[in-house]
C-alpha cells in the first residue's frame, strides 16, 4: 500500500531559491511541496490551509524572519523545522542555532541546483528523517522539579573527565547544559554532536556566547585542560590515549558517523574509565549505545536523556535497552548532578 507523501512547507524570501528547491524536491516521489512561502508571516497564513508534515524555512526574510516563524509555530502548534542556511561564515551563520534554540530540529546548508549538487540529495534525507519525528510541546529547560534523591545518593569529588554525545534535537540542550557549568569547572568535556557540514564553527561560535567555560574545536593531537569544552574537527574521530591525552584519527565512520560518539567513548572506557562520566542526549539511530554499554563496564558514571525531555529517544533509548546507562535523567536533572558531582555552584 502507497504512503501518503511528505508534505514540505518552503519558506524563503528569493523567489530562485523556491524554484531550485521546488524542483529538486519534485524529483524525490515520496515528497510533496504543498505551499511556498516569502516570509514567516505568510507561512502562517499557508500552516492550516497546507498542514505541512514539515516546514524548511530560511532565516533572514522581511517582515517575519526565520526566527520568528520558528517562534510561533512551537508556541502554538509543533511541526517539524528545517533551517536552510547558503551564509556559512562565521560571522553570521552562528544565528542560525538561534532558530534551533527556538525549537528548530536541524540546519542545512541551502542546495543552490537542483541538479548536481550534493546539498540537494542531503536537503532530501533529511525532510525525510525529520518529518517523521513527533513534536510534543517542549520540556521548559529552566524549570522544573529534580529528583533529588537520585542525584544526592552519588558522591561526589571522584569523577575528573566528561563526555556528552548528541544528535537530533542535541544543540539547545547541550547549550542549556553547558551553559550553566562555571568558568572553574574542574574537569575537560568532550562534546560530540551530529551536525550537518559547515556548521561545526558557527556552532561553537554560539556555544561561546552562551557558556562560561571556553570552547574549542580539537586540531590535533593535545593534552585536554580541565575548564575547556572540546569539540572534535569536522570528519575526524576523537579518542582518548590517556587519561587527558586525545587524538584524531580518520578512521572508517562508524554507523555513518565521522565523529562518531561511539568510538569516542569506547576510547574514554579504555583511557579513563571509571574517572568518566558519560552523557547520551537526544538523537536518532544507535551511536553512542555501544559507547555507553563499554563505559559502563568500566564503571564509569553513564547518563541517558529521559524519553519525555528528548526530541528523538533513538540514541538514549538503545543504551537503555543494552544496558548503557547508570541513569536516565532529563537535562535539568543532568545539570544539578553534574554541579553536584564537583561540588559546583550554577554559572550565573
Amino acid at each position: 500500500m502507497a504512503h501518503n507523501p511528505i508534505r514540505v512547507l518552503l519558506v524563503d524570501d528569493s523567489k530562485i531559491a523556491l524554484a531550485v528547491l521546488s524542483k529538486g524536491l519534485a524529483k524525490a516521489s515520496d515528497i510533496t511541496v504543498v505551499g511556498t512561502a516569502s516570509n514567516g508571516f505568510e507561512a502562517l497564513t499557508q500552516i492550516p490551509k497546507y498542514r505541512p508534515d514539515i516546514i524548511c524555512t530560511d532565516y533572514f526574510m522581511p517582515q517575519m524572519d526565520g526566527l520568528e516563524l520558528t517562534k510561533k509555530v512551537m508556541q502554538n502548534s509543533p511541526i517539524p523545522i528545517l533551517v536552510m542556511s547558503s551564509r556559512l561564515d562565521p560571522k553570521s551563520s552562528s544565528e542560525v542555532f538561534d532558530l534551533l534554540e527556538a525549537g528548530a530540529l536541524d540546519c542545512i546548508k541551502k542546495p543552490i541546483s537542483d541538479e548536481s549538487d550534493p546539498s540537494m540529495q542531503m536537503f532530501i534525507e533529511k525532510i525525510r528523517i525529520l518529518s517523521k519525528i513527533y513534536l510534543h510541546r517542549r520540556l521548559n529547560l529552566k524549570q522544573g522539579s529534580t529528583s533529588n534523591y537520585v542525584i544526592n545518593a552519588i558522591k561526589p569529588g571522584k569523577y575528573r573527565f566528561v563526555i556528552i554525545g548528541a544528535s537530533t534535537g542535541g544543540p539547545n540542550i547541550l547549550m542549556d547544559i553547558l551553559s550553566t557549568l562555571p568558568e572553574n569547572f574542574p574537569a575537560p568535556i568532550i562534546c560530540i554532536q551530529h551536525i550537518s557540514p559547515g556548521f561545526l564553527q558557527p556552532f561553537v561560535d554560539w556555544l561561546r556566547l552562551r557558556c562560561k567555560m571556553k570552547v574549542e574545536i580539537l586540531m590535533q593531537d593535545k593534552h585536554l585542560e580541565r575548564g575547556v569544552i572540546y569539540l572534535p574537527k569536522e570528519g575526524y574521530h576523537i579518542e582518548m590515549k590517556s587519561t587527558f591525552m586525545a587524538g584524531l584519527t580518520l578512521k572508517p565512520p562508524f554507523h555513518g558517523h565521522r565523529p562518531s560518539i561511539t568510538v569516542a567513548m569506547k576510547s574514554v572506557a579504555e583511557a579513563v574509565r571509571n574517572d568518566a562520566i558519560g552523557i547520551l542526549l537526544t538523537g536518532m539511530g544507535d551511536d553512542g549505545a555501544e559507547g555507553m554499554v563499554a563505559m559502563t563496564q568500566a564503571k564509569a558514571l553513564t547518563i541517558a536523556q529521559s524519553e519525555e525531555s528528548c526530541t528523538v529517544f533513538g540514541m538514549p533509548k538503545e543504551a537503555i535497552s543494552l544496558g548503557g546507562a547508570t541513569l536516565v535523567l532529563n537535562p535539568i536533572e543532568i545539570k544539578a548532578l553534574l554541579l553536584r558531582l564537583f561540588m559546583l555552584t550554577p554559572a550565573d
